[in-house]
């Protein structure tokens, strides 16, 4: 089942913009009056039995929740078509694996990164392999191997 709707939000307020979920960077815009800007977007939510989507103009995105959720436990956060959540994990598997993404990288400074229940887990910084004060890979069988902004020291 589809739901499309187009939303037209006046204002020259980006705090609109916001508490809205959408972004005056990821639509279009046409200025109205003088000093009045005038926000397009298309807005759609997918459900289906495999589950829901939210996307905007065409990308994945929702702010404040996920944009995929599947009965199975998968849920995947998204902004601008790209993973990202601040605070969690942006990819969730029924398995129990999770990764944790911001704008579109790896990324997460207090933990792993990538975690896979067979005891794989790897800590990203902006995209790189990145631990200063232990392994930043560490393989179900015990071994591991240390990286520092992406770069292998042993």
């Amino acid at each position: 089942m589809y739901l499309d709707a187009k939303i037209a939000i006046a204002s020259v307020s980006p705090a609109t913009w916001h508490a809205l979920g959408a972004d005056p960077e990821f639509g279009r815009f046409a200025i109205s009056d003088p000093g009045r800007a005038l926000f397009l977007a298309t807005f759609t939510v997918i459900t289906t039995a495999d589950g829901v989507e939210y996307r905007v103009n065409g990308q994945l995105h929702r702010i404040g929740g996920p944009a995929v959720a599947r009965p199975d436990g998968y849920i995947a956060w998204h902004e601008r078509d790209q993973l990202h959540r601040v605070g969690g994990p942006a990819w969730t598997w029924p398995d129990g694996y999770t990764a944790w993404y911001e704008r579109g990288q790896l990324h997460r400074v207090d933990g792993p990164a990538l975690d896979h229940p067979d005891g794989y887990n790897a800590w990203y910084e902006r995209g790189q392999r990145h631990r200063v004060d232990g392994p930043a890979v560490t393989h179900p069988d015990g071994t591991t191997e240390w990286y520092e902004r992406g770069v292998r020291i042993r």
